[in-house]
């Protein structure tokens, strides 16, 4: 078995064509669905960056393996959790990165024979083309043997620079629109602006449509879309199309200017944690739309699967492998939540309603709890924690009866970052030192 697992970062479900957008951004994504299974309701549970690649990585929820935030200096992966590709490699599969994670946390490469970082020991995150530049001669060296192959580009995640053939692509405006529906003076109000002026406001001046940036972010996902086609035709080209395992998804979304924090990925929001999971291969029934929810933690278990592996007890997933190939999929009832580099809040989100909970609100300020009735209002705009207490209260309850039976004894790994501060507060204080 060959498998190749390409992890789009920062990539809303919601902006790419097969799963109903406006725009096309995303031909050759499109075709791999047809040819495959999308997954419409997948999730990241554990966001952003570190705590969403842990749980891939370990099959285990963020309050087991216990890195709940993104750079933090207090979380550190405990010793025996259950890891892929030290499973993989030790049961005999070739196992390869094009990646950069290991520069962030030193538990992202154990486990890889191969290991390569396109920029290594720069502060860019690299593109698609970039991860195609060293994929592709991987390939065509080691096409007759099986493989786990993990591809990591970047493109959706700011600052947004896009070849220039892309940038006007999905804007129809006038930038610098001295009225627009969403001024550049929205974002210079909330918080975490700072953040972003230097990196991005100032490099596009002149402007004021928002919309502009969000159009730089449809751009991105264009560009990296056309070098998964280019992969593509290199599977078909090296005549292992057939014989590939191809998944396709992201470790996070990313907010628009549709909640606080705009261009970034804070919040438990769906745009935020509403990911892609498409999957093509040998025996994956094509054109199939899955609706049952599935999330992070069932991707290792699965690719053990494919490689007829056994998928430890401390793995919490479930392997998708039997409903890739056909069979019923009802899904999770429920999904459980985490965040703790902006703010500190844990989630709930069943089919129709999701309750967020507040233990720190962090850099962005944003107190108290959340409940949004999805099937109603699945962009969250009304929040009925007031007007639907009795809700909020049973979910809230089944909340923490998960959550203190997955702990047991151990620390609440949201709470303790909260105590500690934020890892977005300590960034927050340095920037106003400079």
């Amino acid at each position: 078995m060959k498998v190749i697992l390409i992890d789009i970062d920062t990539l809303r479900a919601d902006h790419l064509s097969c799963y109903g957008y406006r725009y096309p951004t995303s031909p050759h994504i499109d075709r791999l669905a047809e040819q495959g299974t999308l997954f419409e309701f997948f999730f990241a549970p554990n966001i952003p960056t570190q705590p969403a690649h842990t749980t891939i990585y370990s099959g285990q929820h963020a309050v087991t393996h216990g890195i709940a935030a993104h750079s933090s200096d207090i979380m550190h992966l405990p010793a025996g959790t259950p890891w892929l590709t030290s499973l993989l490699k030790r049961a005999g599969v070739l196992t390869a990165a094009v990646d950069n994670l290991d520069d962030q946390k030193p538990w992202f490469s154990p486990g890889y024979a191969e290991y390569y970082n396109p920029l290594p020991y720069a502060l860019g995150m690299h593109s698609a083309k970039q991860v195609n530049d060293v994929a592709l001669p991987w390939l065509q060296r080691h096409a007759h043997e099986d493989f786990f192959l993990f591809l990591h580009p970047w493109d959706p995640h700011t600052p947004y620079e896009p070849p220039e053939p892309y940038r006007e692509r999905f804007y129809e405006g006038n930038r610098n629109d001295p009225a627009p529906a969403h001024p550049v003076s929205d974002w210079a109000a909330q918080p975490a602006y700072p953040f972003f002026e230097e990196r991005m406001v100032t490099k596009l001046q002149p402007i004021n449509d928002l919309d502009y940036i969000r159009a730089l972010y449809d751009a991105e996902i264009a560009s990296a879309d056309e070098h998964i086609g280019v992969l593509m035709d290199a599977l078909d080209e090296l005549g292992i199309a057939d014989e590939t395992l191809v998944l396709l998804t992201s470790d996070h979304g990313e907010i628009m200017m549709d909640h606080i924090g705009y261009f970034d990925h804070a919040g438990l929001y769906e745009g935020n944690i509403r990911i892609p999971l498409i999957v093509r291969g040998p025996g994956v029934q094509a054109g199939r739309r899955l609706s049952g929810m599935a999330q992070h933690i069932d991707l290792a278990p699965t690719v053990l699967e494919c490689f007829g592996q056994p998928v430890p007890a401390a793995m919490e997933g479930r392997g998708l492998w039997d409903a890739l190939q056909g069979s019923d999929w009802a899904g999770y009832e429920t999904i459980y939540l985490t965040e703790a580099t902006w703010e500190a809040k844990w989630g709930i989100r069943t089919e129709e309603w999701k309750l967020i909970k507040t233990v720190s609100s962090g850099v962005h300020g944003v107190e108290g709890d959340e409940l949004y009735h999805l099937t109603e209002d699945p962009d969250e705009n009304r929040n009925l924690i007031e007007s639907a207490p009795e809700v909020a209260d049973q979910l809230d309850l089944q909340l923490v009866r998960w959550r203190d039976d997955m702990l047991g004894k151990r620390p609440d790994p949201v709470r303790l970052q909260a105590v500690q501060g934020c890892p977005a507060e300590h960034w927050q204080r340095a920037l106003k030192k400079r």
